[in-house]
Order: C-alpha cells, then sequence, then structure tokens
C-alpha cells in the first residue's frame, strides 16, 4: 500500500509540474531561473584548444556562454612575430610620454579589471 501510495504521489507532482510549466504565470521566473542557472555554470574541467579558434565559434561556444578554455599555441603564427619582440624599453621608446590605458585583471575576473600603475624606466608611475 506504501508502494502505491508513492506512485500516486509521484504522478501528482509530474501533474503539478507540467501545469506548472504550461502555466504563463510560471514561465517568465522558470526562464529567469534557467538564466542564473546558466550563469553560475563553471565546469569541473576547463577544455584547452590547441590552436586559436575561430572567432565566432569561440564566441558562441565560450564568450556568450561564460565557459573557461585555456588556448594552447595561439601566439605561434607568424601574425604574432612582432609581439615576440616587445620590451618595456621599445614599447615606452615607441609610445614616448603618451597615455596608454590598460585593464589589468589581476584575479581573473574579466569585468572587474583593475588599475596598474607602471612606472617607467626612470621610476615614475
Amino acid at each position: 500500500a506504501n508502494q502505491d501510495g508513492g506512485k500516486l504521489q509521484s504522478s501528482i507532482i509530474d501533474t503539478m509540474v507540467s501545469d506548472a510549466l504550461d502555466d504563463d504565470e510560471f514561465a517568465e521566473p522558470l526562464d529567469w531561473l534557467a538564466s542564473e542557472v546558466r550563469a553560475l555554470w563553471t565546469p569541473r574541467i576547463v577544455p584547452r584548444i590547441a590552436a586559436p579558434p575561430d572567432p565566432l565559434d569561440f564566441v558562441r561556444a565560450h564568450v556568450m556562454m561564460s565557459v573557461p578554455c585555456i588556448v594552447t599555441h595561439g601566439m605561434d603564427g607568424s601574425e604574432w612575430s612582432t609581439a615576440r619582440a616587445w620590451t618595456l624599453e621599445s614599447l615606452v621608446e615607441r609610445m614616448g610620454d603618451a597615455e596608454v590605458s590598460i585593464n589589468v585583471t589581476p584575479d581573473g575576473l574579466g569585468d572587474a579589471s583593475t588599475l596598474l600603475l607602471v612606472p617607467d624606466p626612470t621610476g615614475r608611475v
């Protein structure tokens, strides 16, 4: 009898959930809840991408979904050969006294940049 009562209770709950999903009153709160769950979801294993991804695929799979990834060999191409030559001295020589804005995320929070004061070669900040 107890087992039949459990099946009846499960059936009633299934019906209530089904009715709630069909009810417009619950559609917006359930959409909001689903959005919040997606925003808080973090994978247990961060995927590695072996080469620079296609920009559109990257935006769809990682940026829009807030899914982290590690891009390995991302700067191996010839288009990055100039970046290898960058040094603090060469940048100071090229930029001179120009004011440059830099966003730094030392804690990994890309939407919460931190001000970083970098001294010039003379030690001025």
